[in-house]
């Protein structure tokens, strides 16, 4: 059983509902209490409209959720009046027909629309009207609700209003979709107003901060300035040459090569740029103006050996300003890297780890998911890289776009308990209403319309759930040998290739 608020006219009716009993049972319930007949009834949910095929088990409902109920009948009488044909039919305005089958324009779903039988097939007004089917083509005096033209040879008029009528209902779910969308915004925007402090606070603020980070990677200067200085047709060349039938991400792996051995530098300590040589660290301090302009929180100090002079290394987060100074310790690195990932318009986004690392993920074309990628390591698809190969600790793990954040930090691991023991700075409930909080926002940024947005939610939702169920080590260890610094098929990334019974087969996060 799970508890569902009903919506129907501005009333809200709570409900038990007997998800086994299955839709005819719970539109019978629906009608007891609304008097909505169950062929009259449309139910969303979500953003999705639930149909007679609809399988409630599998529709992931959970207590309180919302099903907006609507009369089907009432609306159309309300906006949507259907033209009613006629014997005169044939000196309908000619304005109000359009020159094409209902199917051919609406598609294979049922819709109310006047009926004719030719050869004991429902066809639409259109048909009827049609040169070959006007003699034989006879009204129907008690057409079903719905049907699809049944014609052999679609052609001929369809009514304007069997038209207006399927905008009408896709309306309606725009309308339905913004409403939910609207109910979410407030949820979402009640976590983002609420004050925290201590923990949570520092928390928020580090989300916060990556937040708004990420919207430079879609800047047109920015990425414009980038593809100047990164040999773009070359590492095409190359990730031709390479061959098979992942192109991008042969040119993923080309421009990791690039970016390591040819463009950009590590820095631990900077060099004196009068001597020439490295320096020793003496504190940090606040940036200046300048060095603020380009998104340097800090500042780290030295002094040369040699001369003694002052050398100051701005710990630069401006994507833009790093393609110039090409150095840096793993944020710049990742900054920069992202940068020229978008630059050859490769989906990417920046990832944050709690235990001071930040790397990069892009959208595989071999996998069709995100996968792990260090610019600093020159390494693609290597996930346990941190805690098989350097002994991390992990604990927060999240990736930020412009249109997600999300908490990827299962995907690091294969020790998901332990990780788990280890993520005390907040509450886990509070963490995941907050990362939420952010990808609803992102999402918005993204100027994604509302069915869009609610689409999404749901598969992120749906595949973070599955993330945190699978923590069988072992059987992780089976399905595929974990090979340290090689690009290998990880359990996490390659869902469709993983094994059938784990049902790993939604779209990425």
């Amino acid at each position: 059983m799970v508890l569902l608020i009903l919506v129907f006219e501005k009333k809200e009716v709570s409900v038990e509902v007997s998800l086994e009993s299955g839709l005819e049972v719970f539109q019978s319930q629906i009608f007891s209490l609304f008097d909505v007949e169950i062929e009259d009834q449309i139910l969303i949910s979500k953003g999705k409209t639930l149909s007679s095929e609809t399988d409630l088990l599998k529709c992931g409902f959970v207590d309180n959720q919302k099903v907006i109920v609507m009369s089907s009948s009432k609306l159309k009488k309300a906006a949507l009046p259907i033209v009613q044909v006629s014997n005169e039919s044939k000196q309908e305005d000619p304005s109000e027909i359009k020159m094409v089958c209902s199917k051919l324009k609406l598609g294979e779903d049922p819709i109310k629309q006047p009926a004719f039988v030719l050869s004991g097939n429902y066809i639409c007004l259109g048909c009827s009207q049609s040169n070959e089917n006007k003699q034989y083509a006879k009204r129907c005096t008690n057409p079903p609700p719905y049907f699809v033209c049944g014609n052999p040879k679609p052609k001929g008029i369809v009514s304007q209003a069997s038209i207006d009528l399927k905008r009408g209902m896709k309306s309606i779910l725009e309308n339905a979709n913004a409403t939910i969308c609207k109910e979410l915004r407030t949820q979402h925007r009640m976590v983002m107003d609420t004050v925290e402090f201590g923990a949570k606070s520092e928390f928020k603020q580090r989300v916060m901060s990556s937040f708004q980070l990420v919207t430079q990677y879609e800047d047109r200067f920015l990425i414009q300035k980038a593809r100047q200085v990164i040999p773009i047709q070359r590492l095409v060349s190359e990730a031709e040459n390479e061959g098979g039938n992942y192109k991008r991400d042969n040119l993923v792996r080309r421009l990791l090569h690039w970016f390591k051995n040819e463009f950009f530098r590590w820095v631990d300590q900077p060099q004196c740029p009068k001597c020439g040589i490295k320096t020793t660290a003496i504190g940090s301090g606040a940036p200046n103006q300048s060095e603020q302009s380009f998104f340097a929180g800090v500042v780290e100090l030295y002094v040369c050996t040699k001369c003694n002079d002052q050398v100051r290394f701005p710990r630069y987060n401006h994507a833009g300003k790093l393609l110039e100074t090409r150095e840096g310790r793993c944020g710049e690195w990742a900054q920069c890297f992202t940068l020229c990932c978008r630059a050859l318009d490769i989906p990417a986004r920046f990832v944050s780890d709690w235990t001071d690392h930040v790397w990069t993920e892009v959208e595989s074309e071999e996998f069709g998911q995100y996968v792990h990628t260090d610019s600093c390591e020159n390494k693609f698809n290597a996930p346990l890289l941190y805690e098989k190969g350097w002994g991390k600790k992990l604990s927060y793990v999240i990736a930020f776009s412009l249109s997600e954040v999300v908490d990827v930090s299962w995907r690091y691991t294969e020790k998901p308990n332990e990780v788990l023991s280890r993520r005390n700075l907040v509450p886990e409930d509070w963490l995941k209403n907050l990362v939420a909080a952010f990808d609803f926002l992102a999402l918005e940024r993204a100027s994604l319309n509302a069915e869009a947005r609610i689409e999404i939610l749901e598969k992120r939702k749906k595949l973070q759930e599955k993330w945190r169920e699978i923590d069988d080590c072992d059987e992780k260890r089976d399905i595929f040998s974990i090979v340290f610094g090689i690009s290998m098929p990880w359990l996490f990334i390659s869902f469709e290739k993983s094994i059938a019974h784990l049902s790993l087969n939604d779209a990425d996060i």
